[in-house]
């Protein structure tokens, strides 16, 4: 008599997320319940069960690397639907009042990291451990913030230089949703690889 398979989308879902590999004890535990009888949906809701919790880990894990790509993602956008509510056509004959927005913004984050860089240099009273901390959390975000923000507007340069020929022209909207969908690639690829490293340092 042959065995039951369990559903085989459930099964490239686990071995893709990475879970099949890290956290394999519970992928066996999955199986032979579900050779014992357990229905398909009951798989498929212990394979999210096993994702959810696997992403949500690594996202605690990760969340210092992520952060600031988020802070620089949030910036730029914002400025991107500022222009759009304003009217302000997204191409290369708009790049003065883009250039404004963009650099007071970008001034602005650099104000805020220079000043706590000021403010972490002249703190005495810090020990060696809470100086790092310090760092990592304040300081170091701000400055790959402002990485980020330069990435996603080199980006949008690259996109307003190519929307000097009409076919190539892309419309705000549609390049907000773009960054978006890349973010989003970025949280779980971060937390999920965060994820299986914790598990494999065990």
């Amino acid at each position: 008599m042959n065995q039951r398979r369990p559903p085989r989308l459930a099964v490239w879902l686990l071995r893709r997320s990475g879970v099949a590999a890290w956290n394999a004890p519970l992928i066996g535990d999955m199986l032979e319940e579900f050779h014992q009888g357990r229905s398909s949906s009951w798989y498929w809701r212990q394979t999210g069960a096993a994702i959810l919790s696997a992403f949500g880990r690594g996202l605690r894990i990760s969340r210092l690397d992520i952060l600031p790509w988020f802070a620089g993602w949030c910036a730029e956008t914002a400025v991107l639907i500022g222009l759009w509510l304003f009217h302000v056509p997204f191409g290369f004959h708009s790049a003065l009042p883009a250039g404004i927005a963009f650099g007071s913004v970008w001034l602005a984050m650099y104000l805020d990291y220079r000043i706590r860089l000021y403010l972490w240099r002249n703190e005495s009273e810090m020990s060696d451990e809470e100086s790092s901390i310090f760092w990592e959390r304040r300081i170091g975000t701000r400055f790959m913030a402002l990485g980020a923000f330069g990435t996603y507007l080199l980006i949008d340069g690259v996109f307003g230089l190519l929307g000097i020929v009409p076919s190539l022209r892309i419309s705000l909207p549609w390049l907000v949703a773009c960054h978006a969908f890349w973010i989003c690639g970025q949280v779980v690829r971060a937390a999920m690889g965060s994820a299986g490293e914790a598990k494999a340092s065990r």
